[in-house]
């Protein structure tokens, strides 16, 4: 197979305009050589096919060691290798690692569930791998009409808390890296939670138990968010002897205003569900941590019963607004934390 592989490119080096196509994907190898060729005119003749058919083979094969599934997209000149997340089919709910999806097409909602409940789902950078995994598939699919029926998102915690945050002796190992290494390390990681927003439709957070920390700020990442009188909200880092990360510094002060966010940051303040409430730091405010989940779900209904092409505008000029700075912010918290 592999030297009809490489006479094939080479044939096609001489006789067409050969290229590769860097998009910063992460394919490996000759999957990257065979995925992004521009087919020339039509090659008569049955070695065509055949080694065509060789290539998408070994491809899959390639694709496969890596742990993950090509989806073969093609059209008239272009062949093209998705790479998506495994196992996951846009109905049905994942019942396998730390970051499950599922989707009520009847009721237009997606949830998305952080699933280490022996952590309290503490956001790990082998978890923020795979949440940005997930957020990816469901962008694209609903970018391609493949997830149809999906207005809003459900952000939530399994188990006894929505997140612990992050992990601080991840963050104490790395005092020892040198600081540019560690401003990219850490702006990686809080990319990998805050790819939330890119979703094109809104995010609820249904925040029970404790969000804390790194917690905290992927709950200030979503649109809407609500809670229960005994759910805890804090924004702890000075109290642990490290500088706000994952965007606090940017979100809360325009969540709550600056004096109330200036006087949380400098504090390591926690918030419980009523004075989270009273702030704006929650849109809706339910009596047991039980009902967190109900009333996200009646928040979720609201929006997902609007007309989706103005909800999907009208969340890209929210967060249009709400971004501006955001990188600059991000940069500063990478470079200090």
């Amino acid at each position: 197979t592999f030297p009809f592989l490489i006479a094939y490119i080479l044939y096609l080096d001489r006789h067409s305009h050969f290229r590769e196509l860097s998009a910063g994907h992460n394919y490996i190898g000759t999957t990257t050589a065979l995925a992004n060729i521009y087919i020339p005119p039509p090659v008569r003749g049955s070695l065509y096919h055949s080694i065509m058919q060789q290539a998408v083979a070994l491809a899959t094969h390639l694709c496969s060691r890596t742990r993950r599934q090509p989806t073969i997209r093609s059209s008239r000149r272009l062949l093209s290798f998705d790479i998506i997340s495994p196992s996951l089919t846009p109905a049905d709910e994942q019942n396998h690692g730390s970051v499950l999806i599922s989707h009520d097409e009847t009721s237009k909602i997606i949830t998305v569930t952080l699933n280490s409940p022996s952590t309290y789902n503490a956001l790990t950078v082998e978890i923020g791998e795979m949440f940005r995994n997930k957020i990816n598939f469901l962008r694209t699919n609903l970018h391609d009409g493949s997830i149809r029926n999906a207005n809003v998102c459900i952000l939530k915690g399994s188990g006894k808390a929505f997140s612990s945050g992050g992990s601080l002796d991840w963050l104490r190992s790395r005092r020892d890296v040198p600081a540019h290494i560690n401003a990219d390390i850490m702006m990686e990681f809080y990319k990998s939670f805050l790819c939330i927003r890119t979703l094109q439709i809104p995010v609820i957070a249904a925040i029970h138990g404790s969000a804390i920390g790194a917690g905290a700020c992927l709950a200030l990442a979503c649109d809407l968010r609500v809670a229960a009188r005994d759910t805890r909200i804090g924004f702890n880092f000075v109290s642990l002897g490290i500088h706000a990360g994952m965007g606090a510094s940017h979100f809360l002060p325009k969540t709550i205003g600056r004096t109330a966010a200036n006087e949380a940051l400098l504090t390591g303040k926690t918030f419980l569900g009523p004075e989270a409430y009273q702030l704006g730091l929650v849109n809706r405010l339910v009596d047991t941590p039980q009902e967190v989940l109900t009333e996200a779900i009646a928040l979720a209904a609201e929006v997902a019963n609007q007309n989706p092409l103005s909800v999907r505008t009208m969340i890209r000029s929210i967060r249009m607004q709400e971004d501006e700075l955001l990188e600059v912010a991000l940069r500063r918290e990478a470079d200090v934390q």
